[in-house]
């Protein structure tokens, strides 16, 4: 009997030491060793993840520097209101979404900085569901602001001094991808484009700014992208298709561009556009296919 006692007794042990939380905690006066509970926080959010179950949540609690983390599982990540929770990567991604086939991710109300030398701000590399990214800043990586190869929705979101803005691209299955309200803006890295539709995508861009980039603005480079109710201004190229991408176009205003738009596939405009006010010529239809007007 007594040596049934203490089998359950070691039992009830191993269990509570590998519990796992359905709402984690970090906070910068927090300790890697601690449960990761919103009483007893960790410092990190990659240990925070290790002790949240698949769907859980991690929430940073106080104001200050968290480092890069991977996000492995189905998860919530977000700053209680009023924190201020900056990630800095001067090297590598600052945060990687590799959460499985089924992995349903959200990223809200980070602060993402590069320093000039990051590789991504956010890099979904592996989620075959979705990533939700939403009141984010993100700001200063060499490679992309935002780098997806499966699905993925941004919102209410800044995206500025990178390489490239947003990427969503993938040369097996095809994605699709939400992008509302979002600025991006101050795009001159080595590949410097807004916001791209590349193979296999379905992009689109709603109530967005894209502006100062040293390229092109919003470019269907393979994929389709719709883009309505959007400004585009001080690009190389405002609105360009290329590589059998086409671009769906309503409502936007091009101006203050280089080039206002450029086909050299497709681009279909509803014929609502405001495109005017450019440096060079407003429309340039290229070799491939003419502009379309519905």
């Amino acid at each position: 009997m007594r040596r049934s006692l203490v089998a359950l007794f070691l039992c009830l042990i191993c269990t509570s030491a590998f519990a796992q939380n359905n709402r984690s905690a970090v906070s910068i006066s927090g300790n890697d060793a601690a449960a990761c509970t919103v009483p007893d926080p960790c410092r990190t959010f990659g240990v925070a993840l290790s002790k949240t179950n698949s769907g859980g949540e991690v929430v940073a609690l106080t104001s200050g520097g968290y480092g890069p983390f991977t996000i492995d599982r189905s998860a919530t990540i977000i700053a209680a209101p009023g924190i201020y929770a900056a990630l800095v990567a001067t090297s590598g991604d600052a945060i990687v979404v590799n959460s499985g086939a089924s992995g349903r991710v959200v990223i809200r109300g980070l602060y993402v900085y590069g320093m000039s030398s990051g590789g991504s701000g956010i890099a979904v590399t592996g989620s075959g569901a979705e990533t939700h990214v939403e009141n984010c800043v993100i700001e200063g990586f060499a490679g992309f602001g935002i780098i997806a190869f499966f699905n993925v929705r941004v919102s209410n979101t800044t995206v500025r001094n990178s390489g490239t803005g947003i990427e969503v691209d993938n040369v097996g299955a095809a994605l699709k991808a939400t992008i509302n309200r979002v600025e991006v803006r101050d795009i001159h890295g080595g590949n410097p484009f807004g916001i791209v539709a590349g193979r296999n995508s379905r992009v689109s861009v709603r109530d967005s700014v894209i502006a100062n980039v040293g390229f092109d603005g919003l470019r269907a480079d393979g994929g389709i992208m719709t883009a309505e109710n959007n400004l585009v201004s001080e690009c190389a190229v405002g609105i360009l298709s290329a590589n059998g991408g086409a671009a769906l176009i309503s409502n936007n205003v091009v101006t203050g561009n280089g080039v206002g738009m450029r086909a050299f596939s497709t681009i279909y405009s509803w014929g609502n556009n405001k495109v005017g006010g450019n440096i060079t010529a407003d429309i340039d239809v290229g070799a491939l296919s003419p502009l379309s007007t519905m």
